[in-house]
This record gives C-alpha cells, sequence and structure tokens, in this order.
C-alpha cells in the first residue's frame, strides 16, 4: 500500500482503530465527500463517477476551511480567484482554443463547479446547525480579580 501510494502521490496516513481522536476527523472527511457526492450526482445524473468525484474533492479543497486556510491555499499559497483561476493570465500564455463549441463545454463545467459547491455549502450548513443543536449547554463562571478559586 505504501508503494501505490508512493507511486501515483498520495498521502497516506493511518488511523489506529483505536484512536478515537483520529477516527472522528476521517470519518467527517468521509461523510462530506459522500454527501456532497450524493447531491452532485443526484443534480447531474449523466455526469461519471470519477468526474463528480475529482469535482466534489475540489470544491472541499477550495471552500473547507483548517487553521483559517483552504487546504489549496496551504499548498499554493493562494485561493481561485471568483472566476476559479489561481494565475495572472496576464502573465501565461493561454492555449489555443482547441474545442469547437468551447463556450457550451466552458457553461457546463461552471455549473457542474457550482453544483459542487453548492452542495458542500449546503452539507457545511447543515453539519455546523447539527453540532450547534447537539452541544451541551455549559455553565457560565465569572471570577472577579482576587477571587480564590480551587483548580
Amino acid at each position: 500500500m505504501n508503494d501505490f501510494c508512493d507511486q501515483d502521490h498520495i498521502f497516506l496516513d493511518l488511523v489506529p482503530s483505536e484512536g478515537h481522536w483520529k477516527l472522528g476527523v476521517c470519518e467527517r472527511a468521509m461523510q462530506s465527500t459522500k454527501s456532497i457526492l450524493g447531491k452532485v450526482l443526484h443534480e447531474r445524473p449523466e455526469t461519471s463517477a470519477e468526474d463528480a468525484l475529482s469535482e466534489c474533492i475540489r470544491a472541499l479543497n477550495c471552500r473547507e476551511v483548517i487553521r483559517g486556510y483552504s487546504p489549496i491555499q496551504h499548498v499554493l499559497g493562494k485561493a481561485p480567484d471568483e472566476t476559479d483561476k489561481i494565475f495572472n493570465p496576464k502573465m501565461i500564455q493561454s492555449p489555443e482554443i482547441i474545442h469547437e463549441s468551447a463556450t457550451v463545454q466552458h457553461h457546463q463545467t461552471e455549473a457542474f463547479r457550482l453544483s459542487a459547491e453548492k452542495a458542500f455549502l449546503d452539507w457545511n450548513t447543515h453539519d455546523r446547525l447539527q453540532r450547534a443543536t447537539h452541544s451541551r449547554h455549559r455553565r457560565l463562571l465569572n471570577f472577579s480579580a482576587g477571587d480564590l478559586v480551587y483548580i
């Protein structure tokens, strides 16, 4: 497994079955991916599973915030702009348009990207509301300067 992951440049993170502090992170990542993938495939059934999965992962990498930044910002140092471009087009010469109906294909790709991002935002909102609903009330302890506090 290590050799396969090394060949395909996949980061392999082992999670022990008894390490409950790590299981939650993995299960939440899988839950988000499955939820977004299901919504995207339900909205666009003609899409292949591979394309839908790659678009879901892209939406997660661009939208989910970890320690203040998205994963794509951690890797590349910057986030895509509102047109989903990372690099300045003036600095890089763009290739010639190969596809005859590039505008049609572009609109389809844009609609697909937006549906994946909408599915992620829906899942993220639902997840945060669910966690807030299940959180417990914590007692507020007010202490003033000079109060005796037993720890």
